[in-house]
């Protein structure tokens, strides 16, 4: 059972760094800035803002509420 232990440990260990560094290796060298992405080029993004921040004030509201009960 140890034994079983210990190989499970050095699998679960050797995909993880896997995992890790198969995404800095995919990385390009022309990497775009992020005053880059602004967004301001893209139709309706406006909307998707307005959206996305009416649902993080819905959550936080009841984050807030469910930490005070």
């Amino acid at each position: 059972m140890k034994n079983l232990t210990k190989i499970m440990s050095v699998l679960l260990i050797a995909v993880m760094l896997i995992s890790v560094s198969s995404t800095v290796l995919a990385a390009t060298t022309a990497s775009p800035t992020p005053g880059d992405m602004t967004g301001a080029n893209v139709p309706g993004m406006e909307d998707l803002t307005n959206v996305g921040n009416q649902i993080v004030t819905i959550l936080t509201t009841i984050g807030i509420i469910a930490s005070v009960i």
